[in-house]
């Protein structure tokens, strides 16, 4: 498994490949093409994306330089991509008529306080995790006390929601449970050259990834199982707070994050790295908004599907979804970070 260096740019390829994987992940799971995929990408996708963020985490500089740095790169995004989503859902609103003013304002307060809203619900507690990692590290500076801090974390947010389950303003209630995530990945950055060295002496990487892809899917058919949810439910899912048996959603989340490494590291295929580096685009904005368009514009040209739809035709169905998603929302990102939009993105 060869190391992929960083590119001119600063940026390191394999993480962007990671992300890129992640967001088409990400897309697919919210198209639902299929219970069986839907709730094998809903094992590791997002806990992916704060491993990643842990892995490129700097606590270099003081508190304010810090929290400034990440308002410009977080904050500021959040606002501007969720914009975008306010004034669509109000158009619907509109449209669809039977909406008070009351109606109107309630989802504005629920956009400025951030509970389970859209799929920038990430952003805000992404903002959170940086904050309170760089404040732990600060305090507790070695990876020992880290590690247990972010155990007690993960253990505080299981009983919060098994006790409580009430989500808090900007989704501080994930937080707890992202934190383990988040640390792994900063470990991992700290300690990469000892990982890929026994990953790379020890054990074929083809082996390694046959192996890890066997843990994700039979320790996620087991905390499904446990679980007890019905079919059609998610048992494991970091909006809703769910975490099924949670030893074995953890191992599965771990393993299934170590598959999409492995393969990032092996390949370097350029649209996917694209989606990866402006990932924050694609997340925001495919599912409120570009996944009811998709389905307009293919409804358009007639095609549409239907609970009897075979499944060749639901496949290329979904396949033409994703297509669509990804040029619009490719378009996008070329005009925003072309001009002087590009600071939406957190983009100097």
């Amino acid at each position: 498994m060869e190391n992929i260096p960083k590119v001119s740019t600063g940026r390191i390829s394999w993480i962007d490949m990671a992300k890129g994987y992640g967001i088409l992940f990400v897309i697919i799971g919210h198209l639902r093409c299929g219970l069986v995929v839907y709730k094998w990408i809903y094992t590791f996708h997002i806990p992916l994306f704060f491993l990643l963020s842990g892995y490129v985490f700097s606590p270099k500089g003081n508190f304010y330089d810090f929290f400034v740095k990440k308002c410009k790169s977080i904050v500021i995004p959040y606002f501007c991509l969720g914009l975008p989503l306010l004034f669509y859902e109000y158009l619907n609103y509109f449209c669809t008529g039977g909406y008070s003013y009351s109606d109107y304002m309630s989802l504005f307060l629920q956009f400025l306080i951030q509970k389970r809203l859209w799929t920038i619900w990430f952003l805000a507690c992404l903002f959170i995790v940086n904050i309170a990692f760089f404040l732990a590290k600060k305090i507790l500076k070695t990876n020992k006390f880290l590690a247990i801090f972010s155990v007690v974390s993960a253990i505080i947010g299981l009983m919060y929601y098994k006790y409580i389950n009430v989500p808090l303003p900007w989704n501080i209630d994930i937080c707890f449970m992202a934190f383990p995530f988040f640390f792994a990945g900063h470990f991992y950055k700290e300690n990469c050259d000892t990982f890929d060295d026994f990953l790379v002496g020890k054990i074929p990487a083809t082996l390694l990834f046959i192996l890890l892809a066997l843990i994700n899917l039979v320790c996620g058919y087991l905390t499904y199982k446990i679980s007890g949810q019905a079919l059609s439910n998610l048992s494991i899912s970091m909006i809703r707070g769910r975490y099924g048996c949670a030893p074995l959603t953890f191992l599965s989340a771990f393993a299934g994050i170590a598959c999409v490494i492995i393969v990032s590291k092996w390949t370097s295929i350029r649209a996917i790295e694209y989606v990866g580096r402006y990932s924050m685009l694609y997340f925001a904005w495919h599912q409120t908004i570009m996944i009811p368009i998709s389905v307009t514009i293919l409804s358009y040209f007639k095609f549409s599907i239907a609970e009897s739809t075979p499944l060749g035709v639901f496949i290329a169905y979904k396949f033409a979804q994703l297509l669509i998603i990804l040029i619009f929302i490719t378009i996008c990102n070329e005009i925003i970070r072309r001009t002087k939009l590009r600071f939406m993105l957190g983009i100097k």
